[in-house]
Order: structure tokens, then sequence, then C-alpha cells
């Protein structure tokens, strides 16, 4: 958790230092590091806390790789922001919905940089 309070301050640091690039990987990092925290804990409130704080940081980066114009970044951010909706819905067709969306968002980002990396 000490290493989620880290990020965030890195993350915001970057911001005001107009980083922006580095911020939105930070951000990132901040919603894997707070993802991680949550499977950490005891209580399913904490654990709820946790996975809301991840969905936040995921929901930054993507802001700020949409702004620049990170295609790749910024759907894989969205994935994720899916992907944990789903694990905290209040239904499970919703958490089949979002969780469906998170997928073809994987997808889609991963052929982005597949494309990126192994041009044709």
């Amino acid at each position: 958790m000490e290493a989620a309070k880290l990020y965030d301050n890195v993350a915001k640091s970057f911001l005001d230092k107009e980083m922006v690039e580095k911020a939105a990987y930070a951000f990132k990092k901040l919603g894997f590091t707070n993802a991680r925290a949550a499977d950490t804990v005891d209580k399913s409130e904490e654990y709820k806390i946790h996975i809301k704080s991840a969905i936040e940081s995921y929901k930054e980066a993507k802001n700020i790789f949409k702004q620049i114009k990170n295609k790749a970044e910024e759907l894989e951010c969205e994935a994720e922001t899916n992907f944990y909706k789903g694990i905290i819905a209040n239904s499970k067709e919703e958490g089949k919905k979002v969780t469906y969306r998170s997928y073809e968002l994987f997808i889609e980002s991963s052929e982005i940089f597949s494309a990126i990396l192994y041009p044709q």
C-alpha cells in the first residue's frame, strides 16, 4: 500500500511538471499497484476500496493516453478499467457485460501493439 502512495505522488508530480507521458505510465502502474493491494486485505470493504482506486487510476491513465494520442495504451487502460468494474459489479449480467467489453478492448489494444512491433 506504500507503493500505491508512492506512485500516486510520482504521477501527480509528473503532471505538475508537465511530463504527461510519464504521468500516464505512473497512473497505469498505480492502477496495477492498487489492484494488487486489494489481494492483500481480509475485508471485502477494503478490497472494494482498492479496486475502486485501481479503476480511478486506470481511468486517469486512459485519459492522459487519449490526450497524447497513444491509442494502444488508452485501450489497454480502458480494458483494465472494465475488467475491475466487472469484479465488483452489482449483478452477474453487469459483470459479464463489462468483462466481455474488457476482453474486446484487450484484443484491440494487442492488435495495435502488434502492428507497431511487427509492421508488415
